[in-house]
Formats: C-alpha cells, sequence, structure tokens
C-alpha cells in the first residue's frame, strides 16, 4: 500500500505565480532489493514530474537510489535552494517509494536498504527531517516536500522494526503545512492495478488547474481521493502557514478563451474545438471552455449534438447565468423557443443587472414575432449597460432588420462606433446601411476605406461591398478594379476570390465583355463548385 504525505516547510509564504524560480527533486524507488518491489513509484515519480514542469520547475529526476544517492541528491537540491547566489524561491520534494515510521519520525527507504532491528532504521534509511536544515524559519523559500511512501510495515510483522502501520503525524512548524494522503496511522491505496496511486493521480492533475491557491489544491485531490476510494481514504492536512498566497498556476485562459471567440467568428470550429478541449484537460470544470465547446460542438454536428456539454456547466454551475445564456443561444439556433425562453428567464433571475440575457431574449423575441417586446429588452439591455456598444449594435440590427427603421438604426450603429472606433464589424454593417437603405454611397464608401486602414487581412467583403458601390454609380471599370483584389488573394481565401470572380464576371457583361464574363465564372466554379 502506498502512503502520500506531503510536507511543505513554508518560511515566508508569499504571493508567487508561473514566472517564479522553481526547483524540484523528484525521486521514484521501485527496485527494491531485500524487500517487496513497487510497481507504481517510478511511473508516480515521471507522473509528478510531467505536471511540475508544466507549470515552470526545472526537475531534477532520480530513479531506484540507494542511500547516498537520495542523500547526495536532496544536498544539492537544499544546497541549490539556499544558496546566496540563487534565484530559486520554490522548490519541492517527491518521493515515491518506501516508507517507514520510528520514534514518530518518517523515513524514507533505499532500494538497497538493510533492516534487520530498529537500529538499522536509523542508519540505513533517510530521515525526512534532514531538509529541515536547509530551511530555516527566516529563509524566504517555499518548500514543498511530496512523501509518497508505503503505509504498511514493509519488513513484515513479529520482526520488532518500524512501530507498525502508517508514517507518523509530525509537527508543523509556523510557516509551514503538512498533508496527508490519509488519516496518521492509517493506510492509503497503492493504485492496485493501476499505473499510478490513485493520490498523486489526483495531485497531479490538480497541480494544472489554474487559479487554484495550495489549499484549494488539497482541498480538491481530497474530494477526488474519497469518491474514487468509496470514502475509505481521506487525505488530510496540518496547516502552520502564514500570510499569502501560492499557485502553481495564475491565470484565467482570457487570452485563450478570446482565441477560440475568434476562430468560432471565422468558422475554424476544429481549431477552436482543439483550444476548449486543451483548457478542459487543465480545468475540467471551466464553464466557459464548457460553453464554448458546446457551442463549437453544435456548429459542427447540427441537430445531431446533444447539447449535453451545456447541461453539464449548468449541472456543476446551476447559479451562473452566462451558462444559461449559452444554453439559450443553442436552443434558439435549434428553433426550441420555449426552452431558450425558460434559460434567458432563469439568467435575468439570477443576474443583477443581466444586459446579455436581456439582449439575447430581445432577438428572440423578434424571431417569434413580439416586436414590441424584443424593443423592451434591447432598451433594457442598453439602460442596464449603456457604455457596452454591443447592446447598441443588437438594437441596431433589431431596427434595420424587423422594423425597417433605417435612420434609427444609424443612430444606434453610430453609438456603437463610438464606443469602439476600431470595430470593422460596427463600421462594415453601417456602411451597409448607408448604401442599401440610405442611399449615401459617400458616407458608405468612409466607413468600409476605414476598415481598410485598421485591418487589411480580411477585406472580401469590404472589396465586394465597395464593388457593389461603385457598380451602383456606373463606376463599373473602378469596380471591377476592386474585384481583383480580392482575386489576388485566391490561394489564401479560395471561396472569397470565387465570389469575386462571380462579381467581376458581372460588370464584364454590363461592358458587354462576354468572352471575360464566361472566364470568370469558370474560375469562380473551379474554385468553389459547390
Amino acid at each position: 500500500m502506498k502512503y502520500l504525505i506531503l510536507l511543505l516547510l513554508i518560511t515566508n509564504f508569499i504571493v508567487l505565480n508561473a514566472q517564479s524560480e522553481r526547483l524540484a527533486l523528484v525521486i521514484g524507488n521501485s527496485s527494491y532489493e531485500k524487500i517487496k518491489a513497487l510497481e507504481n513509484p517510478v511511473n508516480d515519480a515521471n507522473l509528478i514530474k510531467s505536471s511540475l514542469e508544466k507549470v515552470g520547475f526545472k526537475v531534477i529526476l532520480v530513479q531506484d537510489a540507494s542511500k547516498r544517492e537520495m542523500e547526495n541528491a536532496i544536498k544539492t537540491f537544499g544546497e541549490s535552494m539556499t544558496s546566496s547566489d540563487s534565484s530559486y524561491n520554490v522548490g519541492i520534494f517527491f518521493f515515491a517509494g518506501h516508507g517507514i515510521q520510528h520514534k514518530n519520525t518518517n523515513y524514507l527507504i533505499p532500494i538497497n536498504a538493510v533492516v534487520e532491528n530498529e537500529f538499522d532504521i536509523e542508519d540505513n534509511c533517510v530521515n525526512i527531517q534532514k531538509l529541515n536544515r536547509y530551511f530555516h524559519l527566516d529563509n524566504s523559500n517555499l518548500l514543498i516536500s511530496i512523501l509518497d511512501a508505503c503505509r504498511n510495515a514493509p519488513f513484515g510483522s513479529g520482526r520488532g522494526v518500524g512501530s507498525g502501520n502508517g508514517l507518523a503525524k509530525m509537527e508543523v512548524i509556523s510557516g509551514s503545512l503538512m498533508a496527508y494522503s490519509t488519516q496518521p496511522g492509517n493506510t492509503a491505496d497503492d493504485g492496485d492495478g493501476l499505473k499510478n496511486s490513485i493520490y498523486s493521480e489526483e495531485l497531479a492533475k490538480q497541480i494544472l488547474v489554474p487559479d487554484q491557491t495550495i489549499e484549494e489544491v488539497f482541498k480538491n485531490v481530497r474530494t477526488e481521493v474519497e469518491k474514487r476510494t468509496d470514502y475509505k481514504q481521506s487525505p488530510r492536512e496540518e496547516s502552520a502557514l502564514r500570510g499569502g498566497k501560492f499557485y502553481f498556476i495564475k491565470g484565467d485562459f482570457s487570452d485563450l478563451l478570446d482565441d477560440i471567440d475568434d476562430l468560432i467568428d471565422t468558422e475554424e470550429y476544429n481549431t477552436a474545438l482543439e483550444k476548449s478541449l486543451h483548457i478542459l484537460t487543465l480545468d475540467p470544470n471551466n464553464n466557459e471552455a464548457l460553453c464554448k465547446k458546446g457551442e463549437i460542438k453544435y456548429n459542427l454536428q447540427g441537430a445531431d449534438y446533444d447539447g449535453s456539454d451545456f447541461t453539464k456547466a449548468i449541472t456543476l454551475y446551476p447559479n451562473d447565468p452566462e451558462v444559461y445564456i449559452y444554453r439559450g443561444k443553442y436552443h434558439t439556433a435549434l428553433k426550441k423557443y420555449d426552452e431558450a425562453f425558460l434559460d434567458y428567464n432563469k439568467a435575468i433571475e439570477l443576474d443583477v443587472k443581466p444586459s446579455i440575457a436581456f439582449s439575447r431574449r430581445g432577438i428572440l423575441y423578434a424571431k417569434t414575432g413580439d416586436l414590441a417586446l424584443a424593443l423592451k429588452d434591447h432598451t433594457t439591455a442598453i439602460d442596464l449597460d449603456p457604455e457596452n456598444p454591443i447592446q447598441y449594435l443588437q438594437r441596431a440590427i433589431f431596427y434595420e432588420e424587423y422594423k425597417e427603421e433605417y435612420n434609427l438604426a444609424l443612430i444606434d450603429y453610430s453609438k456603437a462606433i463610438e464606443l469602439e472606433p476600431k470595430d470593422i464589424d460596427f463600421l462594415y454593417k453601417r456602411g451597409r446601411l448607408y448604401f442599401h437603405y440610405l442611399n449615401d454611397n459617400k458616407a458608405a464608401l468612409k466607413d468600409l476605406n476605414r476598415i481598410l486602414e485598421i485591418d487589411s487581412t480580411d477585406i472580401i467583403s469590404v472589396i465586394n461591398l465597395m464593388g457593389f458601390i461603385y457598380a451602383d454609380q456606373n463606376e463599373f471599370e473602378r469596380s471591377i478594379l476592386e474585384y481583383e483584389k480580392g482575386i489576388a488573394l485566391k490561394e489564401t481565401d479560395p471561396k472569397g476570390a470565387a465570389y469575386c470572380y462571380r462579381n467581376r464576371a458581372k460588370q464584364y457583361i454590363r461592358l458587354e465583355q462576354y468572352d471575360k464574363a464566361l472566364a470568370d465564372y469558370t474560375s469562380a466554379i473551379d474554385l468553389d463548385p459547390e
């Protein structure tokens, strides 16, 4: 059986992040010569090493070590952490293998240890307290010592060796925390039949979850270990920590979530799904990643998608209005409008200022024909969040598409642009409104040229609209020049280029250049046969 004791000797427990200088010594002993060999310790050591490297630790790995090798490695590790010129301020010591208690002290057993009596324990095994010589109350380093050691007396019963099953509960000094994989004096699950011990496996997972303090890591490990062992194993901690917080990973995935949004906008769903799954590998219960995964899977699978990711998110976070908004969008897409209304109503009930929920419900009212309630919800959303340009954008779209009140739409588009002057989507929608409904080509071209000044990378829709405007003014040659800009992008955007070929063909027809028009239609079909 295995036991994991997590000993944190913390001297000046300060706020640290993934950029801190971090060093770890990881030892795994499996191939014991005089006592029972073990299957998992080397695997556990490699698993913990992998997780630690992912959160910024430089890891020294030692496997199947003798007493001298273990003590030399501990000395090197301790001196590296505490020397006057050291840059390390966070250290982890991890040991997986056999361990034993003697006179209320815990010992680690090297692979070549011979223990015939209690004196041999002191002579031939490694006293964990040897780490203490490198870390003192006035030391500013944080040390996390992890002992994943066998809990049953490894030298057998009736031999007068050791003091029974389990490792000893050891006194913690100020600024330290000692955590046990199960209650002191009890035995823990070795992970029989598994590649790793249950505690090591759960610890390795929780190390990779962002924004968890060390205390939260222990709580979550305890929860998972208890579940997996049917509450036969219950990790415990003894804490004398002082102020401050330590995080293995300090982050909220905001940049990665923004990338996913951009990929969804450009319909790069497979790449977006990969990024969502990456977040969920590190944080399986991340509500935003779950909801974005659901949105992506619906776009990939359509009505075949069962909505399970939204259901899971709501089960985990029943009081989070955002997850109901995501599921409401999903139900709206499926035209399950009654379910969508229930979701948006729940979001509004849970949130004090649910502007997004009102906006989404306004869209739903418009789809179902209740334009008065739609307008009321869009206006409420703006009143609740008057500095949010998206709310003005949604009401502008409502005025344009459902009410045909184009001047009111223009006012809202303009307000959105005032709040976010470099948003090319806002500028494009207003430019399109100017051209299609307000007969103001000059204003439309001004907005479209402004887009090209801001971002010239995604221009197919812009140059096509500019081509329409010039054609509308009977400037067919100028229109053709615009479409040629899109055709030049056929290597990177073949569908967009096909659209430009088609539209240029229309201008050639107007110029009675039919051979050129036919060639362009052929090129469009070749690029996009659908």
